[in-house]
């Protein structure tokens, strides 16, 4: 093999290796459903069924029981690293219960989440003067964004190959 050949080897070897390195895992879910992800809105017509669902958005507001907690959320659509996409149209508004709980250091109004579980049923909550019908779901797995996520610019790869030189 040529010197050549063995350096473009060696470059397109490395790159890949970057390549890979800069793709970030999307997080697992195993109640995550397996089919159709019905929106929180359409979900309202399948309480019956109870299907699992994997929602994502912004917690609106906060409640603390003695059994668990209820997080108001703000759904959005989620990008393919399953993180909700906020420039995106709502998707409807859900309220998450999770038993136990949930720490207030890390779940925060305004803190942005995906959540794994179970539709359990619907509710009426006051949004914007009006009475609105929304789902309720069992979460099973929530997944805590960092505060500052959707501020970071998503990683990007480039590869170049060029000569450059200067005059001293």
């Amino acid at each position: 093999m040529s010197l050549l050949s063995r350096l473009a080897v060696r470059l397109i070897s490395v790159v890949c290796v970057f390549s890979l390195a800069a793709c970030a895992t999307a997080p697992e879910f195993r109640h995550a459903p397996t089919g159709v992800n019905p929106s929180p809105r359409y979900a309202l017509q399948l309480i019956d069924q109870q299907p699992n669902v994997l929602w994502g958005g912004i917690i609106l507001d906060i409640r603390h029981f003695e059994r668990y907690t209820e997080l108001e959320m703000l759904a959005f659509p989620l990008d393919s690293g399953l993180r909700p996409i906020p420039r995106a149209r709502d998707a409807g508004r859900f309220v998450a219960l999770r038993a136990g709980h949930l720490d207030p250091l890390e779940f925060s109004v305004g803190r942005f989440l995906t959540i794994a579980g179970r539709v359990t049923g619907d509710r009426e909550l006051d949004v914007r003067g009006e009475r609105e019908r929304v789902a309720e779901m069992d979460a099973m797995e929530i997944q805590v964004w960092p505060e500052d996520w959707n501020l970071q610019p998503p990683p990007r790869v480039r590869v170049g190959i060029g000569i450059s030189g200067g005059i001293h």
